[in-house]
């Protein structure tokens, strides 16, 4: 995370804008083991800890074939939203969320802002990522 994830080779370069205060820049993942994954997500270089808490970061994933069977009954996606913290490696800023998952492929994946703590508001917009490998 040193060099910004250029040389991630599980890496997406997104550089769009989700409100006036967060960018996403790009996204790794990492696997640490059998079944978890780190995933590191490069946000602008301005931002601050002041601004991340006032959010919490919602990650759904739509799955589909032999990976659709980890959805939970009665929802159409998986979630793994989180409260960020703010990490800086080299001037690079980061959120970081690890997942325990059987998960192996993910056919779209969506990133928003909501308020932190329980969902009452989503702020900004959407950024969907497809066809992910983990």
């Amino acid at each position: 995370m040193n060099k910004g994830l250029y040389e991630l080779e599980n890496s997406r370069e997104i550089y769009k804008k989700i409100n006036d205060e967060v960018s996403v820049q790009k996204i790794g993942f990492f696997k640490l083991d059998d079944n978890s994954y780190r995933i590191a997500i490069m946000l602008n270089d301005d931002i601050t800890p002041e601004v991340i808490k006032k959010y919490s970061f919602g990650i759904h994933l739509k799955l589909e074939g032999d990976q659709a069977k980890f959805m939970p009954d009665g929802k159409s996606y998986l979630s793994w939203d989180f409260q960020p913290e703010l990490h800086t490696f080299n001037d690079h800023k980061y959120i970081i969320r690890e997942v325990n998952t059987p998960v192996r492929y993910i056919k779209k994946m969506r990133l928003f802002l909501y308020n932190r703590g329980k969902y009452k508001e989503r702020y900004g917009d959407n950024i969907f990522i497809t066809r992910v490998s983990l």
